[in-house]
C-alpha cells in the first residue's frame, strides 16, 4: 500500500490524500478508515479520528488501537459515554495498558460511574 510508504516515510499530507482518494473509490474501504484514523489522532484532528475509527469498526474491523483512538479522540470532544465504552473494550485485549486505564477512571469519575 503506497500511503504506508509515504506514512513511515513522515509524509503525512501525501498519505491522506491517497487514504481520502481510496475512500473515494470505495467508501467502505476498513483499512483507509483504519490508517485515516491514526494519522488523524497523530495531527490532533480529533473528530476526524473519531469518525474513521468508528467507520472502521463498524466495518468489522477489531483491531485493538481503533477502540483506543476511538476512546481517546471521544474523551478530547468530551463525548464521555462513547470513550467509556471504547476504552473499556480496547482494555479487553490491553488490561495492562495504565495510561489508559487511568484516563478511563477520570472519565467514570466526570459521569459518576467510577468504581474503584
Amino acid at each position: 500500500n503506497l500511503s504506508l510508504e509515504y506514512m513511515m516515510r513522515g509524509d503525512t499530507a501525501r498519505a491522506i490524500s491517497l487514504l481520502n482518494e481510496a475512500l473515494r473509490r470505495d467508501p467502505n474501504f476498513s483499512t483507509a478508515h483504519a490508517n485515516l484514523a491514526i494519522l488523524n489522532m497523530e495531527m490532533c484532528e480529533y473528530s476526524a479520528a473519531r469518525l474513521h475509527a468508528y467507520e472502521a469498526i463498524r466495518l468489522g474491523m477489531r483491531e485493538p488501537l481503533l477502540y483506543r483512538v476511538a476512546g481517546y479522540s471521544s474523551f478530547y470532544l468530551n463525548n464521555y459515554p462513547d470513550a467509556v465504552l471504547s476504552l473499556k473494550e480496547y482494555l479487553k485485549s490491553a488490561p495492562a495498558d495504565g495510561n489508559v486505564r487511568t484516563l478511563l477512571n477520570d472519565v467514570e469519575r466526570r459521569l459518576g460511574q467510577y468504581r474503584p
